[in-house]
């Protein structure tokens, strides 16, 4: 599906220069229930956020011209026609005249104000400055650095939660990843209530510091060793983060030398794909050998999906077992840990799922479960005294639509870890 399909409706808001806002009113502006076939629904004329000057260079600011709507909708392909409908995302323009508000349905719902272009060189840190508040409800307001051609390659960071009625002033740091050129700004809402964007302002900060060491990604995608190594999703870690190079070899053909020679900052332990090994796959202990091999090599290590299951099935004490969930789901976090630092709706997150096996309930060993679901008990694994995770949901997709909590998942290990400021 193109980046182009992904979005649902889309409707351009004028920026105009103005002075400032006087003080937010804690009630919501009326009329805010969901319009008739689900169509956005404006208030009086476009109203202006002030002071949306962004500094791309030493030759001076530039204006961001208007602003537009979104809904992203990849994910919610893979909800049921019931969260479907629900999952709905609209903007309005306040009676009271003061900024824009974003209003979302549920946990899986996301509404997006968007800049227009602007021009960066390739991994720049910048600041952006937005003042806001919460009017209704609990969602979750973030910020975003996307290429305008690939939304995928998204940086963001959370705004600090507040008390609804409050107005709030925060500043987040953004890079822009391997892609130079056309940027645009997001000023997203996900989670069910409304938010209002007051003001959004941002400035040239300087030069983001990448990683100096590949990723090594062991390949769990085929039953047998492939030239068809690439994993799309995992090189956007190379894209978005500045990794130099990104490596793969089959897991059964993992070994001390090709490590030693790769020299990784990070170690994944990817999904499967359709072909993908199962416990009836003749190189299973091969597998079991090569991913021992991989983990003893002491780079941090990170399973996702099947790779959580296999980086479990190296404890003689885990089981495997039935269980499907697809989709973004929600996720109870059941023990602290500075891998969900930020999180702005714990002990809540949403991430997508898409598996019919899982780790039973009774794995023993080094491996803790800090997050849980009632489906599978065991959705993310810390593991005592190692720098390893492990999920069993797909964190290396949604960024982009309706499980942006999965980036800052990558950003806090990221960061734990000392591979990224």
């Amino acid at each position: 599906m193109t980046s182009g399909n992904m979005v649902r409706r889309s409707t351009r808001l004028a920026i105009l220069a103005t002075g400032l806002l006087s003080t937010l009113l804690p009630s919501p502006a009326p009329g805010l229930s969901a319009p008739e076939e689900s169509q956005p629904r404006v208030h009086g004329e476009p109203i202006a956020i002030p002071n949306s000057r962004f500094t791309p260079s030493d030759r001076g600011s530039t204006a961001i011209e208007s602003w537009s709507f979104e809904q992203r909708e990849r994910e919610l392909a893979f909800l049921t026609d019931e969260q479907r409908q629900k999952a709905q995302a609209f903007f309005a323009i306040p009676e009271d005249g003061q900024g824009v508000l974003l209003r979302t349905t549920s946990d899986f719902a996301r509404a997006d104000l968007l800049s227009t272009s602007i021009k960066l060189d390739p991994f720049r840190w910048i600041d952006v400055t937005v003042e806001y508040a919460v009017e209704t409800g609990d969602p979750a307001l973030f910020v975003c650095l996307r290429p305008t051609d690939d939304p995928s390659l998204v940086d963001l960071e959370f705004l600090p939660k507040t008390e609804p009625g409050k107005r709030n002033s925060a500043i987040v740091r953004l890079h822009s990843g391997l892609h130079g050129g056309d940027y645009s700004i997001s000023i997203s809402v996900v989670g069910n209530g409304v938010g209002r964007i007051l003001s959004v302002e941002a400035a040239n900060a300087g030069e983001y510091v990448r990683p100096t060491k590949p990723v090594f990604v062991v390949d769990l995608l085929h039953r047998q060793p492939t030239k068809e190594l690439g994993w799309k999703d995992a090189e956007r870690l190379v894209k978005v983060f500045g990794f130099p190079s990104i490596e793969f070899a089959h897991c059964t053909q993992v070994t001390r030398e090709i490590l030693e020679s790769a020299d990784p900052a990070l170690i994944i332990l990817s999904p499967v794909g359709k072909d993908g090994p199962t416990p009836q796959n003749t190189d299973m202990d091969r597998l079991n050998e090569s991913v021992r091999t991989a983990v003893r090599h002491g780079a941090p290590v990170v399973g996702i999906c099947a790779g959580h299951q296999v980086l479990a099935w190296l404890n003689p004490t885990a089981r495997g077992g039935e269980g499907r969930e697809w989709g973004p789901t929600r996720i109870e976090i059941i023990k602290d840990d500075p891998l969900f630092g930020g999180m702005p709706r714990a002990p809540v997150l949403v991430l997508s799922e898409s598996h019919n096996a899982i780790v039973e309930d009774g794995f023993r060993g080094r491996a803790e479960t800090i997050a849980s679901t009632d489906i599978c008990k065991t959705q993310i694994f810390r593991y005592r005294g190692r720098p390893w995770y492990s999920f069993q949901a797909h964190i290396e997709r949604g960024w982009e639509d309706s499980c942006p909590e999965a980036y800052l998942l990558w950003k806090n290990m990221l960061r734990d870890w000392k591979l990224v400021e």
